[in-house]
């Protein structure tokens, strides 16, 4: 009697056993899975944000896009499920694809070209693959931008003074684009196509991102 009850016990301990190792080795398993999903997930969120080009996006914007990816890469790391990853990953793809680009194809090109035939025809050789620009926003449908041609050679940091508002630059004037022209900043507010609020925004977005604007040649177009 004695050795039947300690065989049950034993036989009942050493079930007990597997299944819990089994339920161990099973929750590592789906832990390593979910993992391996959330870095899938991440991949592919921080692969969906470069193809979207910063240039093509004023500051703010570009702005709003990082913030969401940054919310994105928390609740990926934070989700409890595969379903949930997948969710996040969605939602925050449409999110970022809903940020508007401030600057299609067609006008980049058409800046270029603008630039090539009146700012640079002096320069000669120069085509449209030279040219490059800064972009800082669209203002009462006037694109800002600073153009850099590069067989004009070297940056060579400057001030300028415009109506009482200092903007370091690297030697290009800041202008603004509208229907095929270019205007300097002062003009255009002489002129009524730029406000005095237009300016402080634009020398603010330019003193935030001044180190990006000369190092960074991700952030021209």
């Amino acid at each position: 009697m004695y050795k039947k009850l300690f065989g049950l016990s034993l036989f009942a301990f050493i079930s007990i056993f597997m299944l819990s190792s089994c339920s161990s080795v099973t929750t590592s398993t789906i832990n390593q899975t979910l993992e391996k999903h959330r870095t899938n997930a991440l991949i592919n969120l921080e692969d969906h944000v470069y193809n979207k080009q910063e240039a093509l996006y004023c500051i703010d914007n570009w702005g709003t896009i990082k913030n969401l990816f940054n919310k994105g890469k928390v609740s990926i790391n934070t989700a409890t499920n595969e379903v949930a990853v997948d969710n996040v990953l969605m939602e925050t793809k449409d999110q970022i694809n809903n940020v508007p680009r401030r600057l299609s194809d067609e006008i980049v090109q058409q800046i270029k070209e603008d630039a090539v035939r009146l700012l640079y025809s002096h320069i000669s050789l120069t085509t449209k693959e030279d040219i490059n620009f800064f972009y800082y926003g669209t203002f009462n449908d006037n694109v800002v931008v600073m153009i850099r041609n590069r067989r004009a050679g070297y940056f060579r940091v400057i001030t300028e003074d415009i109506l009482g508002i200092l903007y370091p630059n690297g030697g290009q004037h800041i202008r603004i684009w509208n229907n095929g022209n270019f205007y300097r900043l002062s003009p255009a507010y002489e002129q009524g196509m730029l406000t005095m609020e237009d300016l402080k925004e634009i020398a603010y977005i330019h003193d935030r991102e001044i180190d990006d604007i000369f190092t960074n040649w991700r952030t021209w177009f």
